[in-house]
């Protein structure tokens, strides 16, 4: 009984969490099959990464979107990825990993708007970012580590772009 009232609040929480990202950002992955690199090693599947990756980012601008004004959405339309580092295929105990250098910098191109209550687009742009400097900077908390360069170029980019966000 105490295992089933636990799952029961678990899955509320969730649910009242959900509601509150979901008034705040609206996104797209289009056609990421054509992405530059989304790409799994050799023991998981394209899918499962994608999927993941794709989870992460999305929990990650969730964040980010509630720091607009309570009455405001953003709208993003991500066209192609390329995470930092390269998958390096190996054999043995030290299978297939990433291999973050230089050379490898995270790229992101997107379409987005802010969107005011009144349903009328406040501000859009169409980005490119890269983060050609990603070992130079002060990075993102440990929790947000797996993609902390990518995350770290999405940060810099929405607080230059929307100076009225909330702390």
């Amino acid at each position: 009984m105490k295992n089933l009232s636990k799952s029961i609040v678990s899955v509320l929480l969730l649910l009242s969490s959900a509601n509150l990202f979901a008034a705040k950002l609206s996104l797209k992955w289009q056609n990421p099959e054509d992405y530059i690199d989304v790409k799994a090693s050799l023991y998981e599947s394209d899918e499962d990464f994608q999927s993941y990756t794709f989870e992460q980012f999305e929990t990650f601008l969730n964040r980010l979107a509630q720091k607009l004004p309570d009455d405001q959405t953003l709208k993003l339309t991500v066209t192609d990825l390329d995470l930092a580092g390269e998958v390096r295929l190996r054999t043995g105990p030290l299978s297939d990993m990433r291999v973050i250098k230089t050379p490898y910098i995270p790229r992101i191109k997107f379409n987005y708007e802010l969107i005011g209550s009144d349903k009328r687009v406040i501000q859009s742009g169409e980005e490119y970012l890269k983060n050609m400097a990603m070992h130079d900077q002060v990075i993102l908390p440990p929790s947000l580590d797996n993609y902390k360069y990518e995350f770290s170029m999405l940060n810099r980019w929405f607080k230059k772009t929307f100076k009225t966000v909330k702390s």
